[in-house]
């Protein structure tokens, strides 16, 4: 595959993982009875607002990367550090979006 099909296939999936990501979190908080009176506690609040921030990332990366801006590959190479973490799938994607993202030819496709 080319430069510009594997950045368009890393863009799309970031983008999905986003809005799975941010749905995910607030079907858990409707489950879980996460009510405005629980995010009220600075420790729920905090929690709940990094669990949201991750994905948002993922989306604004995704959302950027297709519109070939150096940050976003950045920002998403830093992400897919972590996704390593989430073995086995997170592994395999953190894997292959680093691959990606830290080929020299989509450096020179991001500049």
């Amino acid at each position: 595959m080319d430069a510009k099909k594997q950045v368009k296939a890393v863009g799309v999936v970031s983008i999905v993982l986003g809005i799975l990501g941010v749905l995910t979190i607030f079907i858990l908080a409707a489950f879980l009875g996460w009510g405005l009176s629980n995010l009220l506690n600075l420790y729920s609040f905090l929690a709940f607002i990094c669990l949201v921030l991750i994905p948002i990332l993922y989306f604004i990366g995704g959302i950027y990367l297709l519109k070939y801006k150096n940050w976003a590959r950045i920002l998403l190479a830093f992400l897919a550090v972590m996704m390593i973490l989430g073995f086995p799938i997170g592994t395999g994607l953190g894997i292959w979006f680093l691959y990606v993202l830290l080929n020299n030819k989509v450096k020179k496709l991001t500049k």
